[in-house]
C-alpha cells in the first residue's frame, strides 16, 4: 500500500498570529488586507518567481490596487555585502510598511533582515549576536 501525506493548515496566536500551510499563498492578499498594509516589499526566490509561483499573488495585489515592489535578487547563500547592498538600495523602512517573504531559508532570512533594517546602522556584520536589534521590525509575512 502507498503512503498518504496529509498537509494541514495550522493557525495559532501566541502572541503573534502564525499561520502555516501550503494554501497560505492563496490567502496572502487577504492576510495583507487584514493587517492593513498598503506598501509592500515582496521578497521572493528568483527560481520561484520564474516558475510562476507568485503570478496569482501579483495579479491579486494589482486587482486590490496595493502598492508593491518585488525583490528577487537572492542567491542560495547571500553574502553580508549583498544584504548590506539590498538594505541600502531598498530603504525598506521609508518605502514600505510590510515585507512579504516567499521561498526557502535564504529568502526568509533576507526578508527578516530587510524588515528590521531600520535598526541597522552600517553593516549587518555588526549585528551578529543576541539582542542587538533594538527596534521592532515592520510588519512581516513569511
Amino acid at each position: 500500500m502507498g503512503e498518504f501525506i496529509i498537509m494541514l493548515d495550522i493557525d495559532f496566536q501566541m502572541p503573534r498570529k502564525i499561520e502555516i500551510g501550503f494554501s497560505k499563498i492563496k490567502e496572502i492578499v487577504k492576510i495583507i488586507k487584514e493587517a492593513e498594509l498598503q506598501r509592500l516589499l515582496i521578497v521572493v526566490d528568483s527560481n520561484l518567481k520564474n516558475a510562476g509561483v507568485i503570478d496569482c499573488t501579483i495579479k491579486d495585489l494589482k486587482r486590490e490596487n496595493l502598492y508593491f515592489s518585488v525583490f528577487d535578487n537572492i542567491k542560495n547563500e547571500p553574502t553580508i555585502n549583498e544584504i548590506d547592498k539590498a538594505i541600502h538600495d531598498l530603504n525598506v523602512v521609508s518605502n514600505f510598511d510590510g515585507v512579504v517573504g516567499i521561498g526557502g531559508g535564504s529568502t526568509i532570512d533576507t526578508a527578516k533582515l530587510l524588515a528590521v533594517s531600520g535598526s541597522i546602522k552600517g553593516s549587518i556584520r555588526d549585528y551578529i549576536g543576541v539582542n542587538l536589534i533594538k527596534e521592532r521590525s515592520i510588519s512581516t509575512i513569511l
